[in-house]
C-alpha cells in the first residue's frame, strides 16, 4: 500500500467512533491500509439456485413467492414462525427463529429471497437471511466477504466500513510489481486486486485476485529473504575458520572406510562456507546410512583445527550417547576431546562438564535440549550442528546459535518435511545433498501386510533369524493407551518371545534407563539378540538403535539386518517410515520391510492411489521403490504444507500450498505469456 495510506488513522472514516476504533486496533488494524489489507478468508454465497440438486444440510439461497399467510408460535421467550413459499413448482415450509417482527411482513403473494439452511426430508428451509425484492437493494445474486473479526465489530459493520474505505482511498493504492511480471503472468493491476478480493463479481474474480496477491507476498518475502542474505554476507562478523587441506586430508585418510563421491562433495561445499567471513547456514540432507554423520564429524574436526568449538544437538538421550560414541572414535585420535550433555546426568557429572567447556578443556559437545540451557557457556563456539533439525523449534535453535559470536550452523535431516523444503525454496539455506548409496547397497522392497497376515510376518522374521540374520520391529507406543487402539512396543514384544522361542527378543523404549539402553544395544550390535522392538516416538529408539547397529559410522554394519517391520505405519508417516530401512546390509542380501496396517481404511481415501504393483494379489502387497527418503517425502509435500507465514492473502497462513497456491513457480525463470 502507499506509505499515505498507512498514516491514515482508521478513524478518518465514517461510522468509525472512538469505541470501534479501539476494537479494530485489537485486530491489529490501526490505519486504512491495514484495513484494505484485511483480506476475507471466504465468501458467502448469496446467488439464487433450484433447489434441483440442492444437498440435505446444504446452506442455499432460493427465491420464491409467499403461499401462506405466517403463522407465529411461542414457546416462552422464543418464537417460531412458519409459512409456506412456492419455490419454482415447489411448497416448501420456511422457519424464522425469534424474529416476530416479520409477521407483519410475510404477506400472501410477495416476492422472497430467503438464505438458510435445507432439509430434504421435511422441505423446509430454516431461514438465516431474508429480503423482499420490492425493497431493492439486498444481497442476492452477490458472494460477500466473510472477514476475520471479534468484539462487537459485526461482518455487516466491517463490509460496509472497508467498502467506505475503497470508495474514498481506493484510487491511492500503489502497483508494486514491475510491468515485466504484470504482463508476464497476466495479473490484473494491485489497484484492481485489492477491490476485487472485497468486492467479487464472481468466483473467478475473487481467485485471480488471490493469485496476484499471493504471488506480490512471496515475492516481497523473497527479496526480504535475499536483502537480508546480501546484508549477512556483506558483514564480516563470522568465524571464519583457517584450517589447511593437509589435516583435512590426514583425517580422511585416517577413516576406516573411504568416503562416497557425494561426501566428499558436501564436506566441500560446507568447508567452503567455514572458510568464509559471514556465518553459514546449511542443510545436509541425505538417506539414513548416507554418511551424514562422518561428514558432521569432518566439519567439527576443522572447526576445532581453526581454534574453535563445536557442538551437535541432537532431539533424544540416546542418539546424543550414540553420536558422542561415534565421534569419539573418529575424533579423539587426532586429539580433539569430544563431551557428552544430557539431562539424566548427575549433578556433579553436569557441573564438571560445564566447566570444562567455559574454560575450553572440551573441544566438542555432544547433547540434547541440555545444551540451550542457560547456565551453559562456550569458551569460543565455531561450529553449531543440529541432527534431525525438525525436531527442534526455531527458536531452540537460535538459542543455541546465541552462545556463540554468529558461529556456523549445519542442520542434518534424512528427510526434509514441508517446512524444511519451504526453507530451502525461500532460499534461507544453503543445501547440500549425499545422493549416493554406500557400495554393495542393494535396493529395499517394502511391503504392505494386512494385520491378520502377521504371522506370516513372523515367519519371515524367524527364517531370517535362523539364517543368522536380525530384524527390527517398530511400534508407535510403548504400553497400552486407553485413547489409541494401536499395537505397543511391550505387547509385541511379549508376543514375539512367544512366537520365537528360540530366538533372544530384545525390546528398547525411552523410559529405560541409559544403562538397560545400552545393555539392548550392545546385546543387540554383537548379535545375541535376533529381534529388537522399538518404540519409535517420530524418530528416537529405534533409528539410534539402528544406527548403532551399524556401527555409527553409517557404512559398515555390525550384523546383517536385512528384515525391519512397523506396525501402525500411518502413525509415522511415509516419510518417516523410510528412513527405517535407510541402513541396508552390505553383504548382498536385499533388505525387506512390511508395514502393517490396523483396520480402519477410510483413513486411507485422500492418500494417492497405490501403484498397479502394490494393487495386485498376495499376502505381502509389493509397493513401488523409492531409492531415498527425500523421494520417499515427496507425496507429502501434497497433503502437509508449511507452517504459517505472515502473509494477509492465506499463503501460508491457511496452510495452503505455499507455491501451488499461486498457480506458478515464482522463483523459477517465468515462461513467457502465450
Amino acid at each position: 500500500m502507499e506509505p499515505e495510506l498507512f498514516s491514515i488513522p482508521v478513524e478518518k472514516l465514517q461510522g468509525v467512533s472512538s469505541r470501534k476504533a479501539e476494537e479494530l486496533h485489537a485486530l491489529g488494524l490501526f490505519t486504512v491500509g491495514d484495513l484494505l489489507e484485511h483480506y476475507p478468508f471466504r465468501y458467502e454465497d448469496y446467488r439464487v439456485r433450484s433447489l434441483v440438486g440442492a444437498k440435505d444440510g446444504e446452506k442455499i439461497t432460493v427465491a420464491g413467492v409467499i403461499a401462506t399467510a405466517p403463522n407465529l408460535q411461542r414457546y416462552g421467550r422464543k418464537t417460531r414462525l412458519v409459512c409456506r413459499v412456492r419455490v419454482e413448482q415447489a411448497l416448501i415450509a420456511a422457519v424464522w427463529f425469534n424474529r416476530p417482527y416479520l409477521r407483519e411482513q410475510l404477506v400472501p403473494g410477495r416476492e422472497i429471497v430467503m438464505t438458510g439452511k435445507w432439509d430434504a426430508r421435511r422441505r423446509q428451509l430454516t431461514v438465516a437471511e431474508s429480503e423482499f425484492p420490492d425493497r431493492g437493494g439486498g444481497k442476492s445474486g452477490t458472494l460477500q466477504p466473510v472477514y476475520s473479526i471479534g468484539g462487537g465489530i459485526t461482518q455487516e459493520w466491517m463490509r460496509r466500513t472497508i467498502a467506505r474505505a475503497l470508495d474514498r482511498y481506493g484510487a491511492m493504492i500503489p502497483e508494486i510489481l514491475p510491468a515485466e511480471i504484470l504482463d508476464r503472468y497476466r495479473f490484473m493491476p494491485r489497484r484492481e486486486a485489492v477491490m476485487r478480493i472485497h468486492r467479487p463479481g464472481k468466483e473467478s474474480d475473487g481467485a485471480e485476485a488471490r493469485r496476484r496477491m499471493v504471488y506480490e507476498e512471496l515475492f516481497l518475502f523473497e527479496l526480504k529473504l535475499q536483502a537480508h542474505r546480501s546484508l549477512v554476507r556483506r558483514r564480516p562478523d563470522g568465524v571464519a575458520h583457517r584450517v589447511s587441506a593437509e589435516d583435512i586430508r590426514a583425517f580422511a585418510a585416517s577413516l576406516p572406510f573411504e568416503l562416497t563421491d557425494g561426501q566428499k562433495q558436501a564436506f566441500n561445499e560446507i568447508l567452503r562456507d567455514m572458510r568464509q567471513p559471514y556465518p553459514m547456514n546449511r542443510l545436509l540432507q541425505g538417506d539414513v546410512g548416507s554418511g551424514k554423520t562422518v561428514v558432521a564429524a569432518m566439519a567439527l574436526y576443522a572447526t576445532v583445527r581453526a581454534g574453535c568449538q563445536g557442538a551437535l544437538m541432537v532431539p533424544t538421550e540416546i542418539l546424543a550417547e550414540q553420536h558422542a560414541r561415534t565421534l569419539r572414535r573418529f575424533l579423539e585420535p587426532h586429539g580433539v576431546r569430544v563431551g557428552l550433555l544430557t539431562g539424566s546426568m548427575t549433578e556433579r557429572q553436569r557441573r564438571d562438564a560445564l566447566a570444562e567447556l567455559q574454560m575450553g578443556m572440551m573441544d566438542v559437545v555432544v547433547g540434547t535440549h541440555a545444551l540451550i540451557q542457560e547456565d551453559v557457556h562456550f569458551r569460543r563456539l565455531g561450529l553449531v550442528v543440529t541432527d534431525e533439525q525438525h525436531r527442534f523449534g526455531v527458536q531452540q535453535r537460535s538459542i543455541l546459535r546465541r552462545k556463540g559470536m554468529n558461529p556456523d550452523v549445519l542442520a542434518m535431516t534424512a528427510t526434509p518435511i514441508p517446512r524444511t523444503l519451504a526453507i530451502t525454496v525461500y532460499g534461507d539455506m544453503d543445501v547440500s545433498t549425499i545422493r549416493e548409496r554406500p557400495k554393495g547397497r542393494k535396493p529395499v522392497k517394502t511391503y504392505w501386510v494386512k494385520p491378520e497376515r502377521m504371522d506370516r510376518v513372523i515367519g519371515f522374521m524367524r527364517r531370517e533369524a535362523e539364517a543368522g540374520r536380525q530384524a527390527f520391529v517398530i511400534c508407535p507406543l510403548i504400553e497400552e493407551s486407553e485413547k489409541l487402539d494401536v499395537q505397543n512396543a511391550i505387547d509385541l514384544h511379549a508376543r514375539l518371545r512367544l512366537a520365537l522361542p528360540d530366538h533372544t527378543v530384545s525390546l528398547l523404549h525411552g523410559r529405560m534407563t541409559p544403562a538397560e539402553k545400552d545393555a539392548v544395544m550392545a546385546e543387540f550390535v554383537a548379535g545375541k539378540s535376533s529381534v529388537l522392538v522399538v518404540h519409535h516416538g517420530g524418530g528416537s529408539g529405534g533409528g539410534c538403535a539402528e544406527r548403532d547397529a551399524d556401527g555409527g559410522d553409517g557404512r559398515r554394519p555390525v550384523r546383517p539386518v536385512p528384515a525391519s517391520s512397523a506396525a501402525r505405519p500411518r502413525r509415522k508417516g511415509r516419510a518417516s517410515f523410510q528412513l527405517r530401512p535407510g541402513r541396508g546390509p552390505e553383504n548382498g542380501s536385499r533388505r525387506r520391510t512390511h508395514a502393517r496396517h490396523d483396520g480402519d481404511r477410510r483413513r486411507l481415501r485422500n492418500r494417492p492411489p497405490r501403484p498397479r504393483a502394490a494393487r495386485s494379489g498376495g499376502d505381502f502387497r509389493h509397493e513401488a521403490e523409492r531409492s531415498s527418503g527425500i523421494q520417499a517425502g515427496r507425496p507429502a509435500e501434497r497433503f502437509r504444507r508449511a507452517g504459517a507465514g505472515s502473509g494477509r492473502c492465506g499463503a501460508p497462513r491457511d496452510q495452503a500450498g505455499i507455491l501451488d497456491v499461486a498457480g506458478i513457480r515464482p522463483f523459477a525463470r517465468p515462461a513467457a505469456a502465450g
